[in-house]
């Protein structure tokens, strides 16, 4: 009996040691929670961070996107899109560049295939904290000086976009690459007249050819030099209409080129390139022999003189000239960083310079530093007449354009002036680099003392007279900025994921 009750005693112990047990089980079960709980709190913050870096990425991409529809894939200075000279009708919201430089790079200067240096790229922000690096590498480079041309090239836009709101030690962070592709519009790289040219004067083209589906009138007023930069073969004129040497009547300096039916042909030894609706094929004519009935002319890279709207089509060069997707572009740049100009009066205005702009332009005080920029004038809202705008302006370098470009001084300068229900009148002593487009009207350019036009020109109707002097030249096509593209995306990549 006693050996028992001591046994009895000794078991008053066991209950303790179970609620001690207990205690335990439970306080490890509510560790495991509070951890578990923990990780996937942090689990979820993380792709709260992730999703977030993502939705910064994406605005990268569509900041490049802008930025190739604007300046188009040129390796010159490309940080027109930031907030340093923004309005309040910016294209696009803006990204302030934050890179070390405050114009970041979007592509490596020596290799346009590969990133720029990560101090060089270009840096901007989504709202106040969230950042990004983007930049812009070529995998098949659009190139308009080759021959033939590349009009259609495939560009990589790569973006980080990070997330610090929460950890500035360690932001969520995700990288994309979007491929583009970037086609070149078919629009007219020439001096391009729908309804008609009338010439006059001693004005002269190098390197750059007239095309028209009207007339081309007093065609033994102008002269031509050199190869077509872009077109290739001969400058000369071409027409769906008909070309007349003088006026629209008469024989000997007058009448037209291609008199039907033209004795021994349709060869004009006087204008051998020339092409239009009254022509056909040459009389003797061998391509891969040296006989050619206009010799010692050179002969012309085609077997007939006849010129149709589809030989002009098979040339990538619309009639119609940009869209109105193109124009509405042009005048959003005019209007954020360019000059834009509505008129209530058909009264001639006349810009003496890229600062000067007067009369209903909504520059201000402002100037203008970028070396691209847009000035787009059209009647104000109810203005039912034709406006004119003269411009007397010296945009670009200056002198010879070739010198500037062989040299090495072509300072990257390019406008594109667009004067829409109305004419403009390129003055005397003027010079521009650049683009010109009057699809409702007149481009008329006296153009004497040391005028110069680089670049291509746009018109419903064309009038050259004075020595007016126009050239294309590689400079002016390496430069091809974005209103003249298209950009496509291709394939989205989310390149930080398997």
């Amino acid at each position: 009996m006693i050996r028992l009750r001591r046994l009895n005693r000794d078991d008053s112990g066991v209950a303790l040691i179970l609620v001690l047990i207990a205690v335990v089980v439970v306080t490890v079960m509510g560790a495991t929670l509070v951890i578990a709980g923990t990780r996937d709190l942090e689990s979820s913050t993380s792709v709260q961070r992730a999703t977030s870096a993502l939705g910064v990425a994406e605005a990268a991409v569509q900041h490049g996107i802008q930025t190739l529809k604007t300046v188009g894939p040129s390796q010159l200075e490309l940080s027109r899109l930031d907030c340093n000279n923004a309005q309040t009708n910016a294209v696009e919201p803006c990204y302030p560049d934050q890179s070390a430089d405050g114009k970041g790079s979007w592509m490596n200067a020596t290799d346009a295939t590969q990133a720029p240096a990560e101090e060089d790229r270009f840096v901007g922000s989504v709202g106040t904290t969230d950042l990004y690096s983007v930049w812009i590498e070529a995998i098949q480079p659009i190139s308009l000086t080759s021959s033939p041309p590349v009009r259609i090239g495939i560009y990589k836009i790569v973006a980080i976009g990070s997330d610090n709101r929460n950890d500035q030690v360690r932001p969520g962070t995700r990288r994309v690459e979007q491929n583009v592709r970037l086609r070149i519009l078919d629009i007219p790289f020439a001096l391009f007249a729908q309804d008609g040219m009338d010439l006059g004067g001693g004005p002269t083209t190098r390197t750059i050819s007239l095309y028209s589906t009207g007339d081309i009138i007093w065609r033994n007023k102008i002269s031509f030099d050199g190869t077509d930069l872009y077109y290739g073969g001969p400058t000369a004129a071409h027409a769906t209409g008909t070309i007349y040497e003088g006026n629209t009547t008469g024989g000997g300096n007058n009448g037209r080129i291609h008199p039907p039916p033209y004795p021994g042909g349709y060869a004009n030894c006087k204008y051998p390139h020339d092409r239009d609706k009254d022509g056909g094929p040459y009389p003797i004519y061998d391509p891969n022999s040296s006989t050619w009935s206009c010799s010692p002319a050179t002969k012309p890279p085609y077997s007939s003189s006849l010129f149709t709207l589809e030989i002009m089509e098979a040339l990538g060069i619309n009639p119609a000239g940009p869209s109105e997707d193109a124009y509405d572009l042009m005048k959003r740049l005019a209007q954020t960083d360019g000059i834009y100009c509505t008129f209530d009066s058909s009264s001639s205005v006349i810009f003496q310079d890229k600062q000067s702009a007067q009369k209903g332009c909504n520059r201000g005080t402002n100037q203008i530093t970028e070396k691209f920029w847009v000035l787009y004038a059209e009647p104000a809202p109810g203005f039912n007449k034709a406006i004119n705008v003269s411009m007397k302006a010296q945009w670009g370098p200056q002198g010879d354009p070739n010198t500037t470009c062989d040299t090495g001084a072509y300072d990257g300068s390019f406008g594109i002036i667009v004067v829409r229900g109305g004419n403009l009148d390129y003055e005397n002593n003027s010079n521009w680099w650049g683009a010109a487009f009057v699809p409702e009207g007149e481009f008329k350019a006296t153009g004497n003392g040391s005028a110069w036009f680089v670049g291509t020109v746009y018109a419903k109707t064309m009038n050259i007279a004075g020595n007016f002097r126009v050239t294309l030249n590689d400079c002016w096509l390496n430069r091809s900025v974005g209103p003249f593209f298209t950009v496509t995306r291709l394939r989205w990549h989310e390149s930080d994921r398997p």
